[in-house]
């Protein structure tokens, strides 16, 4: 007597028949994504295009002496690089020459103010004057000098004397600037108090040179001892009078605001 074949069930799971064709997708997905990873690398190495429009390998580096956060790096470096006129950079505090090195290499001229420039081999640069001494004595006279020539400033950075009265003498002094040209001035540590607090307090609003004032361009990048680093605040001034009333922003100072009362408790 034959026997009778045995029947097999051929239907598929179809929560199995899923997983395969899930592992299917994220192998091509995992595969695709190996190939355009070796395809950007392959392409930064052959020093195409990609890398031609897209090099902030200075900005990422480990260069200790460029006292400045990533993000604040990436913001500086985008405004120099979009500025018009690259004739004069002016530095307010130079310490080891990090930013310095950055400044030399795209403007034609940079004048680099601070007590003293020991830190920084002055050998590596052929384009800075160097403005020893301190700022309260020295700045004024420079701006004043600077506007009885043709010399064009177009940046300003400020990170020299951090206390109330000095970052007022400093803005007092830049205050006193006729303009050429568009003129950005970037102020370093602005979320630290005094920093901040003196720029609210000067006369920016009360220069018709000023068209733009914002102290949180960029964000607090550190606490070390319950005291807030870091941040950049923004200051643009033109050569034709402003017509109408400045404000100074304070973007993101309710953040500020609670950080400082988190870190005085």
């Amino acid at each position: 007597m034959a026997k009778k074949p045995i029947k097999r069930n051929t239907k598929v799971n179809p929560t199995t028949k899923t997983i395969k064709v899930e592992k299917i997708i994220e192998d091509k997905i995992e595969s695709k994504t190996e190939e355009i990873t070796k395809l950007v690398i392959n392409n930064i190495d052959k020093k195409n295009n990609i890398e031609e429009t897209f090099d902030i390998s200075h900005i990422l580096n480990n260069d200790t002496t460029w006292q400045m956060s990533i993000d604040e790096r990436i913001i500086a470096d985008y405004i120099i690089q979009n500025l018009k006129v690259k004739d004069i950079a002016i530095e307010i505090g130079s310490l080891k020459g990090g930013f310095t090195n950055i400044l030399a290499k795209n403007f034609k001229k940079v004048i680099s103010c601070d007590l003293d420039h020991k830190q920084i081999d002055k050998n590596r640069f052929n384009n800075v004057e160097w403005v020893t001494g301190n700022t309260r004595k020295t700045l004024a006279e420079l701006i004043e000098d600077i506007n009885d020539k043709e010399d064009k400033v177009s940046f300003i950075f400020v990170d020299g004397d951090h206390t109330y009265d000095g970052v007022m003498s400093d803005i007092e002094d830049i205050l006193l600037l006729k303009p050429k040209t568009t003129v950005v001035v970037l102020f370093h540590d602005t979320w630290y108090k005094s920093v901040r607090l003196a720029i609210c307090e000067s006369e920016i609003k009360n220069n018709k040179y000023v068209y733009y004032v914002n102290t949180d361009l960029c964000s607090v990048s550190s606490v070390v001892c319950k005291t807030m680093w870091g941040g950049l605040g923004i200051m643009i001034m033109k050569p034709d009078e402003r017509d109408f009333e400045l404000s100074i922003n304070q973007s993101n100072d309710l953040m500020y605001l609670e950080l400082f009362k988190s870190n005085n408790r």
